[in-house]
């Protein structure tokens, strides 16, 4: 009532974009159900376990299959500068048992041919292990794993050198990913978005 009452004496186009953004967060905060992981089929639960990152593959599944457009899960605690290998074994055995799982639900309720899949990180780990048996930050050569909406299956793009410090073949810098991901999509590649009168375009070019 107060938010009508603010919104009807005071005409802007502040106003309505706070009007717009409180019934979004009303409309979250009416699928708390959603939310609640452990509303989830016993069976659900126990094929996705207990870890965190399960958990939240299962809550990504929940909310695709909501209609929800864009979902982003993040797994921390992969900055191994020390202590590497043990720090590596334990994530990666539940990344993979959690990533797993979501791809199954995902082809088994007819989703994956139209949901992108996306699994990356913002650095590469160095070749060499430091004195501290961890490896630090390389943005020279790193993977990103793709699937689902007509992604090949199976297919390895792009090659390292023998130890890994340099691309030694088909390089992919970040407008290559973008076009990637927006093809998929069927997103037109060269569309525009405005700031002002600032055209933005949705790959850089080249991409």
């Amino acid at each position: 009532y107060l938010s009508r009452r603010f919104e009807q004496s005071r005409q802007s186009d502040e106003a309505e974009s706070y009007s717009r953004t409180n019934g979004r967060v009303r409309g979250v905060m009416s699928c708390d159900d959603l939310m609640d992981v452990d509303q989830s089929d016993p069976a659900d639960l126990a094929r996705y376990g207990p870890t965190p990152i399960a958990r939240h593959c299962l809550l990504a599944r929940r909310l695709i299959e909501a209609g929800v457009g864009v979902v982003k899960i993040r797994d921390t605690w992969w900055d191994t500068h020390g202590d590497n290998f043990e720090g590596q074994r334990s994530k990666c055995v539940n990344l993979d048992h959690a990533l797993s799982v979501l791809i199954d639900d995902l082809v088994a309720r007819g989703l994956w041919s139209h949901t992108l899949l996306i699994v990356l990180s913002e650095f590469g780990r160095t070749p060499q292990i430091s004195a501290s048996l961890g490896r630090n930050h390389w943005p020279k050569a790193w993977s990103v794993v793709m699937g689902g909406c007509g992604i090949q299956g199976g297919a390895v793009y792009g090659k390292t050198n023998a130890d890994g410090t340099e691309i030694a073949s088909d390089r992919v810098v970040p407008a290559d990913l973008f076009a990637t991901y927006f093809r998929a999509l069927n997103i037109d590649l060269h569309s525009e978005y405005y700031v002002g009168n600032r055209p933005i375009p949705i790959v850089d070019e080249g991409g």
